[in-house]
């Protein structure tokens, strides 16, 4: 451990942390850690906590005071995190200056930051080895307890769809309301799942919008014309697909694709169950399933809505993004 953080734990008395004790990363469905103590409060959350190569990953950390004391200054900008691989530490990932003088805080202060982090940096001090199936678990934090893990996952994006076993990729979606985490089904409907894990690779989802918001029915996404500015792809319109109509039920969590009143319409416009609709059965194309994040879903299908173009009342009243897609794909054997 490095001297800053050995300074800075002795001035801190530590009661019952509020979650972590055993020292396990957290996972990254679960709510941000927090390592509640006596006079400091530590806090930190990974927005999205899967990773590829190459990716710019931001730690949002805060730190309440909760008796008088004094601090390192370089704590309030993150230099107190450590990078921890397997429950041991390898160090802070932003070394403190030397020299630092102590500087007074004192109760009811706060302060929240934001630490940009090159997850190459963080694989690189891991001195673990990326391979093309297996991900890299790594955690950040302050002390054992206040952690947030994160999953640096082999970058698919340029894969070719045949060279992957589509019914063990899994494609994980990133909202403003947490992560959901979908499995497909190729054998059901090999050009669905083509066209959607397609899609993912190349982040043509990225900053879409779920237009679409009926609570106990779906939350509907992926029209282009949502996009936010700037983000990664510009791909348009999409070509049209036979339908590939089968014999899964309609059921909450289930991914099928939105079409025009013409069967073979379906193109990059998809929907997820909230509720069971059977008069959808073998009329739109199941081909996929929320695995992890049904409380997402939830979430998603509470958010306040008005009336549309077309007088449906289920416009979000608030922009609801597709924050980002990531395929976690499997290689055939």
């Amino acid at each position: 451990m490095l001297p800053l953080i050995a300074t800075a734990l002795t001035l801190i008395p530590l009661a019952l942390p509020a979650q972590g004790a055993d020292g396990n990363p957290v996972d990254p469905l679960a709510e941000k850690a927090v390592n509640t103590v006596e006079t400091l409060e530590y806090s930190i959350d990974v927005v999205i906590p899967y990773l590829v190569p190459g990716d710019k990953l931001v730690v949002d950390y805060s730190l309440k005071v909760n008796k008088d004391t004094s601090i390192l200054p370089s704590i309030l900008c993150g230099a107190g995190i450590e990078l921890y691989v397997g429950g041991k530490s390898l160090g802070a990932v932003v070394e403190a200056p030397d020299g630092e003088s102590m500087m007074a805080v004192h109760k009811g202060m706060s302060f929240e930051g934001k630490l940009p982090l090159d997850v190459n940096d963080l694989v690189r001090k891991s001195k673990l080895k990326l391979t093309q199936t297996d991900s890299l678990e790594l955690s950040l934090g302050f002390g054992p307890t206040a952690r947030a893990m994160i999953k640096v996952v082999p970058d698919m994006s340029d894969v070719p769809l045949d060279k992957l076993d589509l019914s063990k990729t899994e494609v994980v979606i990133f909202t403003d309301f947490g992560l959901m985490v979908a499995k497909f089904f190729p054998d059901k409907a090999p050009n669905h799942v083509n066209r959607f894990v397609g899609l993912a690779q190349k982040h043509f989802y990225d900053g879409i919008q779920f237009h679409r918001i009926v609570r106990g029915f779906m939350v509907q996404g992926g029209d282009y014309h949502t996009r936010a500015p700037g983000s990664p792809s510009d791909m348009g319109a999409q070509p049209a697909m036979k339908a590939e109509f089968n014999d899964i039920k309609h059921v909450k969590g289930i991914l099928s694709m939105a079409r025009t009143n013409d069967p073979n319409s379906a193109s990059a416009q998809f929907f997820i169950m909230h509720g069971r609709a059977p008069y959808l059965d073998n009329n739109y194309t199941v081909f996929g399933q929320v695995v992890k994040g049904l409380d997402v879903i939830d979430k998603l299908a509470n958010q306040p809505v008005g009336r549309g173009p077309g007088g449906e009342n289920s416009k979000p009243i608030k922009p609801v993004y597709i924050r980002k897609m990531l395929v976690l794909g499997v290689p055939k054997s």
